[in-house]
């Protein structure tokens, strides 16, 4: 994809431990591999947050759409 990889370890005493790698040589990378990469991710989200809005508006889940609005927007946030 554009250098990244994460992944999790089960430990003996139960625990995870997420591994998080990144490529040393990002001149591999394709900037429009990348651009693309990160295009689709954010318009993912939002494209998650404008549906809950619109289902927000014609429905009246309001407190379904209000925690996926904030969890929508949690991973936003975590994108960057």
């Amino acid at each position: 994809m554009v250098g990244l990889r994460w992944w999790t370890e089960h430990l003996v005493d139960g625990k995870e431990k997420w591994m998080f790698e990144c490529r040393p040589d990002e001149s591999m990378i394709s900037k429009g591999d990348s651009r693309m990469f990160w295009s689709g991710q954010i318009i993912y989200v939002l494209g998650g947050i404008g549906l809950v809005v619109l289902s927000f508006i014609i429905s009246s889940w309001s407190l379904v759409n209000l925690f996926i609005i904030y969890y929508k927007g949690n991973s936003l946030l975590y994108l960057f």
